[in-house]
C-alpha cells in the first residue's frame, strides 16, 4: 500500500481507506489551529470550551492537557 493523495491529513488518509483518491489537497490550520472567531461561534453553540486548537498527535496532546 501506498498513499495516493497530495493530502496528508487525517481525512485524506480515511478518504484513502474508503477508495477516494484526492487530486487537491483539505486546508489544514496546523500553524496557528482553527481562526479565532470560529472557535468563539463553536464554543458559543456548544456551551463548552474549545482545548488544544493546534495539530499535535492523539496521544501528544492527552499528554499535554
Amino acid at each position: 500500500m501506498a498513499e495516493t493523495s497530495n493530502g496528508k491529513d487525517t481525512m485524506t488518509g480515511h478518504w484513502e481507506m474508503m477508495g477516494i483518491h484526492t487530486e487537491k489537497p483539505f486546508k489544514t490550520f496546523t500553524e496557528t489551529g482553527f481562526p479565532k472567531e470560529l472557535i468563539e461561534e463553536l464554543e458559543k453553540r456548544c456551551g463548552k470550551r474549545v482545548i488544544g486548537n493546534k495539530s499535535a498527535s492523539g496521544t501528544e496532546i492527552i499528554e499535554e492537557l
